[in-house]
């Protein structure tokens, strides 16, 4: 599992599509976040009750918004799992699984 730390505004691209946004972190302390992608998103998480296909349209990315506690997960078209690890003041620590071959790298623009 890959780990890396993200401030409220900070971006993670996976892929070479999906981009992962840390929104805000919450009172309950929960990580919300914002999905983006110009292709269809698939978010299935059990523990948060989400199965949901987000289709795109032309001229608008496909588009999910949700919040993750320490401990829980979402699984991302398939094959990606996404695990809040742990939130500290201003900054959360996000794991990612991902194939071998999936690319996941700090947004330039979010450092």
């Amino acid at each position: 599992m890959l780990v890396l730390t993200r401030k409220p505004g900070e971006r993670i691209i996976i892929g070479q599509k999906i981009s992962l946004e840390l929104v805000d972190i919450d009172e309950a302390r929960r990580a919300k976040l914002t999905l983006i992608s110009p292709e269809p998103l698939s978010l299935v998480s059990n523990n948060l009750r989400i199965q949901a296909t987000i289709a795109a349209t032309p001229g608008e990315p496909a588009r999910a918004e949700f919040a993750l506690a320490v401990s829980d997960t979402v699984v991302i078209n398939d094959e990606i799992k996404l695990m809040a690890v742990a939130v500290k003041g201003e900054q959360v620590r996000l794991g990612i699984e991902a194939p071998g071959d999936v690319r996941i790298a700090r947004d330039q623009d979010g450092d």
